[in-house]
Order: structure tokens, then sequence, then C-alpha cells
């Protein structure tokens, strides 16, 4: 298996713990990220552009070739690219795993999605979303340890807090009250 994390802190945290789920299993796991594999801390400091220079790296290209099943733990906009770089991934089969937190796929992310044999996705909600475009779609528990938070982290959570001031959660209840997202989202 050829799994490829995110650039995206959460998204990168869950793809780690699925691959010690599938090594505790018995299943060969090379990914995208090889010093992450190592069991080297993860700072938050990767960034999605670095998400694919494995195909740069001959060692890395091969084991993502010689891979029976690769796992794309991305965003769909990042689907087509990753074919353009390695086009010969038409012919294996690919797990598309990613959330969605709408009730409707946008066009533009179907498209690229077609070309997964499978979705994982993290809940049933998301399941439902997915399965108005695709037959093959199974929900996987979206699993993330928390990480310890960078000083960059927590200088901007404080700077959110702050503009927050006194009005709290409230502001952005309010920023999604034409849609309800309050009455929807927090039971209010």
């Amino acid at each position: 298996i050829f799994y490829i994390l995110s650039g995206y802190i959460s998204h990168r945290q869950a793809g780690l713990e699925y691959i010690k789920c599938l090594q505790s299993l018995g299943h060969e796991v090379s990914c995208n990220y090889p010093p992450l594999m190592e069991g080297t801390e993860d700072n938050g400091t990767l960034m999605e552009e670095r998400c694919y220079e494995f195909a740069l790296d001959p060692e890395r290209a091969a084991n993502a070739h010689k891979a029976d099943l690769i796992i794309h733990h991305e965003d769909p906009a990042w689907h087509d690219k990753l074919f353009e770089i390695l086009p010969w991934l038409e012919e294996k089969r690919i797990i598309a795993y990613l959330p969605w937190e709408n009730e409707r796929l946008p066009e533009a992310f179907i498209r690229p999605l077609r070309r997964a044999t499978s979705i994982w996705t993290p809940s049933e909600f998301c399941r439902r979303a997915f399965l108005q475009a695709f037959d093959d779609v199974q929900v996987l528990p979206h699993a993330v340890r928390r990480p310890k938070p960078s000083a960059e982290a927590l200088a901007w959570a404080r700077g959110v807090s702050a503009r927050l001031g006194a009005a709290g959660p409230s502001v952005l209840v309010s920023a999604g009250d034409g849609l309800n997202l309050g009455e929807k989202l927090l039971g209010l």
C-alpha cells in the first residue's frame, strides 16, 4: 500500500493513524512523507505543495509504482494533479479518503474522484453525500490524535479569541444565521 498523506494537518494526522492501523494488520505501507513514518514529530509545517515531492524521488516513486493499492487522503482538487504527475496511476486501484461538510458534492469534486475505485469517508453524513455520485463509499471514522500545538498555532488562536472578545461564540453563530447554522449545528 502506498499512502499519500495530505499537507493539511488534521487529514495528515488521521492518515498517520490509519497507516498505523494498516501496519498493525500486517500490511506493508509506505507513504509520501518518509520522515513521518520513522516516528518524527509532525509540527504542522508540511504544506500542500510538498505532498507530491515523492514523485521526484526515484526511490519513493518506485514504492508508489510497485504498490497494489494507493490511498489518496486529500482534497479532490488535488486528484487531477496526482494523475498528471504519475499517469501510470490509471492502472492502479485508488482509494480516495476525504471528509465532506455539505449534503451535496460540487461537480468540480465529482469529476476528479471518478478515477477512484472506492471512497472512504469519516461519517454516515459524508457517505450519503458521496452516494449521490458514487457506488462504492465506505465509512471509516476520522481518527485524529491531538498534536501539541505549536507556538504559532497558539498565537493564532489567541488572536481569534481576542477578536471575538465578549461576543464569544455568538459571533460565529450569527454569521451563519442566514443558513440556520445555529439551529442545525448547535441545537440553538
